[in-house]
């Protein structure tokens, strides 16, 4: 098939591909967290003007996380029993979002930019480029995304305001940065795990449209699942295409996202898991004082349950990636079943063996996976760790 010439290129990507993902972009520019820049369809590591951009970000975030709490000291004198907490919590969070915002922009650079080349690549190879539902089902969902980030800072602002204008804008500029950059970015891991799903939906349904006849018992009732069937249909036959070789390149483009991104998933559980400690802490402190406000306890409240909704989030598309590549593998037996020599029986075999020996699972250095059962574990570990508070202050 005749491919358009601008594709010759090695470092430019397609308008869809840049589209999809414009509104993560656009805001991680504005933050200054955007692991590269692209413009004109050329990607290239970040510049030196944003490398400054995001230097004076961190500087005035830390500047205003001081004075907020000096000034946060000097008006609630009396909820002060707990001051060295809320120091150590700040603090902790901002050295957690400098390692973060370190490793986003000044560490991996070109492998940043071969990561977003190689989605380019597996788009083109897959002939996913041009198609319209596929990508517009992508940037829908990173659009709306992006809408729920903003929605979140906006409620968390409108209860900064209990603690008065004078807090405000220091809150918005220092811990709602550091906030803002944490949400954003797992934001973005999640939204990247739905276009490695999408892919590999797409594969399921080359197969799908072959053994149709021989398989009726799976059937695609769901209004998108038809149409991602519909477009395997048009532009792929499992006879003739190199599904086996998408595959390949789809997998080796996981494990390289897999690589970039384990260390922010590491410093979002870390920060999680500290928080909560603190957050369990400074309520069982302040209830025990008779000390509680109620602004303060709400956004406790909503930074928590925000960051398990999005490790959620992230664990259900991680796990419906895997999920999708174990039915692809199950294809693959059936069409073992189905032929028993030939071209399509080999083919079968190379998909089968690629699955087995590079299994689809989000690992985070070997420590743990993310899956289903992730939020299940964690919680467990953060219940344990509560009523081991409870045990130091009441027993």
């Amino acid at each position: 098939m005749h491919r358009d010439t601008e594709y010759v290129s090695t470092d430019i990507l397609n308008d869809d591909l840049v589209k999809i993902f414009s509104p993560f972009h656009i805001v991680q520019k504005l933050l200054g967290v955007c692991r590269v820049d692209i413009r004109n369809k050329f990607v290239t590591p970040p510049t030196v003007l944003q490398k400054i951009h995001t230097c004076c970000n961190l500087l005035l975030a830390t500047i205003l996380l001081h004075k907020m709490y000096h000034t946060y000291v000097q008006k609630f004198a009396d909820f002060m029993q707990h001051y060295s907490f809320i120091q150590l919590m700040l603090y902790l969070h901002w050295i957690i979002c400098v390692l973060n915002i370190y490793n986003l922009r000044f560490v991996n650079k070109d492998d940043n930019v071969e990561l977003f080349l190689k989605m380019h690549r597996v788009d083109s190879l897959m002939l996913i480029d041009k198609n319209r539902y596929i990508l517009s089902a992508t940037y829908k969902t990173n659009r709306n995304t992006i809408f729920a980030l903003g929605a979140a800072a906006v409620a968390l602002s409108v209860l900064e305001i209990f603690d008065g204008l004078d807090l405000l804008y220091m809150s918005i500029f220092s811990v709602g940065y550091i906030q803002m950059t944490f949400m954003l970015e797992f934001m973005h891991f999640s939204c990247i795990m739905h276009y490695f799903s999408l892919r590999m939906r797409f594969l399921n349904a080359i197969i799908l449209n072959h053994i149709k006849d021989e398989f009726t018992l799976i059937s695609f009732t769901l209004t998108n699942e038809m149409m991602i069937k519909q477009s395997a249909a048009e532009a792929h036959d499992f006879k003739y295409c190199n599904i086996d070789i998408y595959l390949k390149e789809l997998i080796h483009c996981f494990y390289k996202f897999q690589n970039l991104y384990q260390y922010q998933i590491l410093i979002f559980f870390m920060r999680l898991f500290f928080s909560c400690i603190f957050y369990i802490h400074f309520v069982i402190v302040a209830v025990n004082d008779n000390t509680t406000r109620g602004a303060s306890n709400t956004i406790y409240v909503i930074l928590c349950s925000i960051d398990f909704i999005l490790i959620l989030m992230a664990c259900t598309r991680c796990e419906t990636f895997f999920r999708e590549a174990q039915l692809l593998k199950h294809f693959s037996i059936v069409i073992l079943s189905i032929y028993h020599d030939g071209p399509l029986r080999k083919k079968a075999k190379r998909i089968f063996k690629i699955l087995e020996e590079n299994p689809p699972i989000f690992s985070v250095y070997h420590m743990w996976n993310l899956k289903h059962e992730t939020v299940v574990q964690l919680a467990g570990v953060l219940t344990t760790v509560f009523f081991n508070i409870l045990q130091f202050h009441y027993l």
